[in-house]
């Protein structure tokens, strides 16, 4: 009876992060928000309390970190990149949507130029 109160009393593992959590998470922090921001966001739309909320603020961050240190800081310009594109198009802002392109051709370009360096 006492090994049953004891594994009452364990904790639960952590629950799996949400890949689409952690890609959302990462496209909230290339736009800039804050910590708190991005809480709430997890909140709302994937109904996270606090601490998963966390987990999965870090585990994004570890990502950006990770493709930095594999040698691709382009990693992130492009997510940047493309958010850029895609409020310019929203914004009827075509000239502004041309240049996003042209800055991801650049970086992709680089990356290509990276690769065959290898």
């Amino acid at each position: 009876m006492a090994k049953k109160k004891a594994a009452a009393r364990k904790p639960k593992p952590p629950a799996a992060i949400s890949p689409a959590a952690i890609e959302q998470t990462m496209l909230w922090l290339v736009e800039g928000h804050h910590a708190n921001q991005i809480s709430e966001g997890l909140a709302d739309e994937f109904k996270l309390p606090a601490d998963q909320a966390r987990a999965t603020i870090a585990a994004a961050s570890a990502k950006i970190e990770r493709l930095a240190e594999d040698g691709i800081p382009s990693a992130w310009l492009l997510q940047a990149t493309r958010e850029v594109y895609r409020r310019a198009m929203e914004a009827s802002e075509l000239g502004t949507a041309l240049r996003a392109l042209e800055k991801m051709e650049r970086i992709a370009q680089e990356l290509d130029e990276d690769e065959n360096d290898l």
